[in-house]
C-alpha cells in the first residue's frame, strides 16, 4: 500500500500498460501468441505459439474490481486460512482511482 501511494506515477503506467496487453490479447490473439512464444524463445523456453493461444484464451485479462471479484478474493484468502495454507487473513485495501488514472493515461495516448 506504501509504495503504491509513494510511487502512484509507476502503478498507473503499470496498469495502462496492463490494459493495453488486454486490448491488444482480445483483438489480435494470434499475433500476442507469436510476440510471446518469441519473447519465451529470447529468454531460453521453448513455448510454442499455440500454446499462447490457449492460454490466452482460458485467462481472463480483465483487471477492473468489483463486489464479486473483491468477495471471491476474500473467500479464497478464507479458504486457504482454513486449510493452514496462510497464517491470517489478510486486510484486503483497494483503490480504483489508479485504474481510473490508467484509463485516463490511455486516452491521452
Amino acid at each position: 500500500k506504501k509504495f503504491a501511494y509513494e510511487h502512484r506515477d509507476l502503478i498507473v503506467k503499470f496498469l495502462a500498460a496492463q490494459l493495453d496487453k488486454a486490448e491488444m490479447i482480445k483483438n489480435n490473439p494470434e499475433e500476442c501468441a507469436q510476440i510471446a512464444a518469441q519473447a519465451a524463445q529470447d529468454m531460453g523456453i521453448d513455448v510454442s505459439a499455440e500454446a499462447f493461444e490457449k492460454v490466452f484464451q482460458r485467462i481472463n485479462f480483465q483487471i477492473e474490481f468489483n463486489y464479486t471479484i473483491i468477495q471471491a478474493i476474500y473467500d479464497t484468502a478464507e479458504f486457504l486460512y482454513q486449510q493452514g495454507k496462510i497464517d491470517k487473513i489478510p486486510t484486503l485495501v483497494y483503490d480504483t482511482s489508479f485504474l481510473e488514472e490508467a484509463k485516463q493515461l490511455r486516452s491521452q495516448s
